[in-house]
């Protein structure tokens, strides 16, 4: 195995800083108006929602590279494994927006051969260090 690698973290530690001062702001208001307990926890738990099925989505993709292929695997409870042999690569893309480079992450676009259109790696951290690993095992094949 020359790495193993799952989708970055900040964008679901970004929605649960949103959810927590969300939840702060709801607590501070339904408390200066003398709301319910019960209407605090409510909306804690719904502010929650978006970031809990972020992190569940993250979770259930891994991408691992080997001297002979890349895996990409989903899903939590069933498992869908998809492997693209190295032979059968012909160009590997690194791709990130402004704020994606401020944060350090990216997709790493596979080109494959064998596969219909491109396969992204997406939302990694260092996402060149990754496409130049994928590229030295490309050059070893030759």
């Amino acid at each position: 195995m020359v790495f193993r690698t799952t989708p970055s973290f900040h964008g679901v530690g970004a929605a649960y800083l949103g959810a927590v001062i969300c939840s702060l702001l709801a607590a501070g208001a339904i408390g200066y108006f003398g709301g319910p307990l019960w209407a605090v926890l409510a909306l804690a738990a719904i502010f929650f929602l978006f970031p809990l099925y972020r992190h569940v989505r993250r979770n259930r993709v891994v991408y691992t590279l080997t001297t002979s292929k890349i895996e990409i695997e989903y899903g939590m409870l069933s498992k869908t494994i998809r492997n693209i042999p190295l032979r059968n690569i012909q160009d590997v893309t690194t791709r990130a927006t402004l704020g994606e480079r401020l944060l350090g992450v990216g997709d790493v676009v596979i080109d494959s051969a064998s596969e219909a259109g491109k396969i992204p790696m997406s939302n990694i951290r260092d996402p060149r260090k990754y496409a130049d690993l994928i590229l030295d095992q490309l050059h070893r094949w030759d």
